[in-house]
């Protein structure tokens, strides 16, 4: 089995494609990068091991149907990483996998093993979910879910994650768009009312990154 071993830390790349074959990506691989923001997972990745993108550089990556397993701490202080869609494929989720995230989570009720804080929200964060009321209260009172402010669920809506400029942002099934990140470099920012036709409901923690 292929593993992807080490990335330059001080590369100056912004996006990198993990190439098609690798497996498993290895403890701090991708730990402490200074300009890398996005990552691209092939579908052959099956296993991110531990603190393998701690304190990283990373704003995105794509959650494939192929991941299994996340390791202990593997996202961890990633906190410009806003949007995580966990695949329903999910066997494991390690101890503070995704300490200090960002903003919005839609997590599958069929991933049920997670660690302690696997998710541990930087500050509000919005879960969606697809299971139960009380599951999602087990959930919380195990603290494998953690908010580190508000912590908001909402069941039974699908959300997509999608780019307009410089903006990411989610849009639900009823059609409403919420922005949650914004990518630019601007002094002014001139925030749109409308994407697609469709009407701007809220920000959230957007601006959050800025120097």
């Amino acid at each position: 089995k292929t593993a992807l071993i080490t990335y330059p830390a001080n590369k100056t790349d912004e996006v990198y494609e993990i190439p098609e074959g690798v497996v498993e990506i290895e403890p701090y691989a991708f730990g402490y990068t200074k300009n890398l923001k996005e990552v691209v997972f092939p579908e052959s990745t099956t296993t991110i091991n531990e603190f393998a993108f701690c304190m990283s550089s990373l704003e995105n990556f794509n959650y494939t149907d192929s991941i299994k397993t996340v390791g202990n701490y593997a996202f961890a202080y990633t906190d410009a990483v806003k949007f995580i869609e966990i695949n329903e494929n999910t066997e494991f989720i390690g101890e503070c996998a995704f300490l200090n995230f960002g903003v919005i989570c839609v997590l599958p009720a069929s991933v049920e093993n997670l660690a302690q804080a696997s998710i541990y929200g930087i500050s509000d964060m919005t879960v969606y979910y697809d299971g139960t009321e009380e599951q999602m209260a087990q959930l919380i009172a195990d603290e494998k879910i953690v908010g580190g402010g508000n912590l908001t669920v909402i069941y039974g809506e699908s959300v997509t994650s999608n780019t307009y400029g410089d903006f990411r942002y989610i849009e639900t099934t009823d059609g409403e768009i919420s922005i949650y990140d914004y990518n630019g470099n601007n002094k002014v920012i001139e925030i749109p009312s409308e994407i697609n036709g469709k009407k701007v409901v809220d920000i959230r923690n957007t601006f959050t990154n800025l120097q």
